[in-house]
């Protein structure tokens, strides 16, 4: 079982995993409700037709500027990130 949400606050997460089998899933806002933005303006489109405009922002809210994928945890990706701080 996992929790996923967009506002967990340090200690309180800390707590709930000592406490908790639980796991717990943080992902930002913008990128836990962007993908489904695009179907919700199509429920609204196809229920009011045009007597509204509909438009989905592409923009990217999100206050943070590091993504983790699965390229970027590779053994390789890894090394040449501790070489290039200047660890072994």
């Amino acid at each position: 079982q996992a929790y996923l949400t967009a506002d967990l606050r340090h200690h309180p997460a800390d707590e709930h995993c000592r406490a908790s089998g639980v796991g717990l899933i943080d992902v930002a806002h913008w990128a836990s409700e962007f993908p489904w933005c695009a179907q919700v303006a199509e429920v609204l489109r196809d229920r009011f037709g045009t007597s509204i405009t509909v438009c989905v922002s592409r923009l990217r809210t999100d206050p943070w500027n590091v993504a983790v994928t699965p390229e970027s945890l590779s053994h390789r990706n890894l090394q040449a990130q501790g070489s290039d701080a200047g660890e072994s």
